[in-house]
């Protein structure tokens, strides 16, 4: 009997060892994991952790809270219909090729003034969540939270619709490419919808979206997000445009801020095309992103869906 108790404890004690092994092999897996979608994200910038916007440096705040300046092109915005704005690979120069005919473009009017305010007071009775973080990750590892180093103010809120992802879906299908590159076909507009608020003194940084991000499709397993649509909900307020960015491997060859009138949008493709939301100077921005989806590529891609990552 005493023999069968010690060989008893004794599988239990090396039982326990390797599950501990275990959790130690799984905890460390977790954090290598999470070091490289860090440095993914950071794409090469140094994001301090422990900054809040409120305590940037004036140099910090100048590359993260954007201005035009002389450099931007000039662009008269068309409201009758959709217009092409930075070429698809405009920047490449050939060396790559593009997946689309166009990278940015605008839209005709998605949404009207009544619409507009009925999602502004939508917005205020979400809760929007204010706080100096992005999502990353994603698959079976499911989304973390990381700290943007004083890199986006603004307070969000992803809503799933599918109605109104139908709505729009209607409104912007013939807005936008019918196939991209290697003959995937548009599918539709996805039913995840952010919604943003940035009050006087808000924005954010300089940074290309994840490839592949943008919510909920659940009738579209075979689909990936491939475009934002950033459709402006408001437009009393000073500042406030969306940049497009050249550098860093961006498709732009020449800067451009767009600030479409509320009810219209800019689009860009995901990736590949460096943005910003620009600093609101006076008055209180409100915005609303939403995705658009093609058929996943038959086979894999080169281009690998990606984080979001910093340009400054």
């Amino acid at each position: 009997m005493g023999h069968s108790r010690l060989a008893g404890a004794c599988f239990a004690s090396v039982l326990a060892a390797i599950l501990g092994w275990a959790r130690l092999q799984q905890d460390d897996n977790e954090d290598k994991r999470l070091l490289a979608i860090e440095l993914e994200v950071a794409n090469g910038w140094k994001v301090d952790k422990e900054a809040l916007p409120a305590g940037l440096s004036a140099s910090d705040r100048s590359r993260f809270a954007l201005t035009p300046d002389k450099s931007y092109r000039k662009v008269h915005i068309d409201l009758e219909r959709w217009q092409g704005v930075v070429a698809g690979g405009e920047a490449w120069a050939g060396h790559s090729a593009a997946l689309s005919p166009w990278a940015v473009w605008t839209t005709s009017r998605l949404l009207d003034v009544s619409e507009c305010d009925a999602w502004m007071e939508r917005a205020e009775h979400l809760n929007l969540e204010t706080g100096d973080f992005v999502f990353a990750g994603g698959g079976d590892w499911g989304l973390k939270r990381l700290h943007t180093g004083g890199r986006r103010l603004s307070s969000t809120r992803m809503v799933e619709d599918t109605e109104f992802a139908a709505l729009m879906n209607e409104r912007i299908r013939e807005q936008v490419p019918t196939e991209l590159l290697g003959g995937r076909e548009y599918v539709g507009v996805g039913h995840s919808f952010l919604v943003s608020r940035y009050h006087a003194g808000e924005y954010f940084a300089p940074h290309f979206d994840g490839r592949g991000s943008g919510g909920v499709y659940s009738h579209a397993t075979n689909a990936s997000a491939e475009f934002t649509v950033v459709l402006y909900l408001s437009d009393d307020f000073a500042g406030g445009a969306t940049h497009y960015i050249s550098g860093q491997g961006s498709e732009v060859a020449q800067s451009v801020a767009l600030r479409p009138p509320r009810g219209y949008a800019a689009v860009h493709r995901q990736g590949t095309v460096l943005h910003s939301g620009g600093a609101v100077l006076k008055g209180t921005k409100y915005i609303m992103q939403f995705f658009l989806y093609y058929k996943s590529p038959s086979e894999p891609e080169t281009r690998a869906l990606t984080n979001l990552r910093w340009g400054a």
